[in-house]
């Protein structure tokens, strides 16, 4: 993966974006078409493991004592 990131086309072609996670860089390759001229861009890194979690579990019906049930059971 290093070797194919590091090719130089994808540095012209303006693809390859960087986004901070944590402590680290993560580097992204953007979509590789444009439309009307303008390249869509990666607004953002990928989600961390469980970072929506919450977020998901409450839009299907759980409440936070559920939840935390989860979390201390180890299934979430």
């Amino acid at each position: 993966m290093p070797e194919a990131l590091a090719h130089p086309q994808l540095a012209d072609r303006g693809l390859l974006q960087t986004h901070r996670v944590g402590s680290e860089d993560l580097q992204l390759v953007g979509i590789g078409a444009k439309l009307d001229g303008i390249a869509p861009g990666v607004d953002s890194p990928p989600p961390t493991l469980g970072e929506h979690t919450n977020d998901i579990l409450s839009e299907l019906g759980y409440d936070k004592a559920q939840i935390s049930g989860l979390k201390e059971e180890g299934a979430i």
